[in-house]
């Protein structure tokens, strides 16, 4: 791994720096995921399972996670009461 001095670059070389790793990481995670993506694939058939089927299979995992994201926890507590009036909240 390259050993850059970052401490020297202006604010412009930093800005222009991460532009190029943002890029680099983006490509290399694209690789890495296709390569992964192509072992799955492999096991899939030599295990004798149809790829739709892999994908119907993983369907619980998928939903499961934005189910959890787009869950409500409903409303906050109060935090703060006003003593004059505790009505207000």
């Amino acid at each position: 791994m390259a050993n850059v001095d970052v401490s020297k670059l202006s604010f412009a070389e930093l800005v222009e720096l991460q532009k190029q790793l943002d890029s680099q990481i983006e490509e290399r995670r694209s690789e890495e995921l296709k390569v992964l993506a192509d072992g799955y694939i492999k096991k899939i058939q030599a295990a004798g399972f149809e790829i739709v089927e892999a994908i119907e299979a993983l369907q619980p995992y998928v939903s499961g996670k934005r189910a959890k994201q787009s869950k409500s926890t409903g409303a906050a507590p109060v935090m703060y009461r006003d003593p004059a009036n505790p009505s207000l909240s």
